[in-house]
């Protein structure tokens, strides 16, 4: 693993967590959902993206682990 100034650099480490975990947060100007999942897959139904309202959406996801969570990787989108 490389290390830089006491740091670990930039890159993946291997976690060695109990279980696997991710917050999926998706934010549009009309509403907010939060969702919780052990898979590295997720698909969101209709009935809830149709509660979020049309717009730009940002979609985050962070890994959970047993000592903190992940920066957030994010994605900007339009729903219609």
């Amino acid at each position: 693993m490389q290390q830089r100034r006491g740091l670990l650099a930039p890159i993946d480490a291997p976690l060695g967590e109990a279980r696997e975990q991710y917050r999926l947060v998706i934010t549009c100007a009309a509403n907010s959902r939060e969702y919780a999942t052990d898979q590295s897959g997720f698909t969101v139904g209709a009935s809830d993206l149709a509660e979020l309202g049309s717009g730009t959406i940002v979609i985050e996801v962070q890994q959970v682990g047993d000592f903190g969570t992940s920066p957030a990787a994010r994605l900007t989108t339009i729903y219609p």
